[in-house]
């Protein structure tokens, strides 16, 4: 198991703290699902059988996003039609069926360099740990 350090994901502002939650679940969920996270100090810490280039290939090239659903509105902003309408809505378990589009990364030289910025901060912060 390989204890990556977030350095950007700290307990306080708020953001930073639900980032770090954000990044734990989307890595339990669609990567390694015996992930664990702890805080070292001031800054978050997985628990993986992932590699800091494996984590950050994962998230350049794999992540999956979430759908986006307003469940509020009539038919949960996922199907056409009047919302006494008795159709049977898609479920969340086949992103496709309710038209959700998985965002590709932008394969443009600049993401690529971003992409291997990202792999550098991986490895500089497990170094220094």
């Amino acid at each position: 198991m390989n204890e990556i350090i977030l350095a950007g994901c700290t307990p306080t502002p708020l953001p930073n703290y639900l980032k770090a939650l954000g990044i734990f679940r989307l890595v339990a969920e669609q990567k390694d699902p015996g992930v664990k996270a702890r805080w070292r100090g001031e800054r978050f810490a997985l628990i993986t059988r992932l590699s800091p280039e494996e984590l950050a290939r994962f998230f350049l090239d794999e992540y999956r996003p979430t759908p986006i659903l307003s469940p509020w509105n009539g038919r949960a902003g996922y199907l056409e039609g009047d919302d006494t309408d008795e159709s049977t809505p898609p479920t969340l378990e086949d992103p496709d069926a309710i038209g959700v589009v998985a965002l590709q990364p932008d394969q443009t030289e600049a993401s690529k360099r971003r992409g291997c910025e990202l792999l550098e901060t991986f490895r500089n912060s497990s170094a220094a740990e």
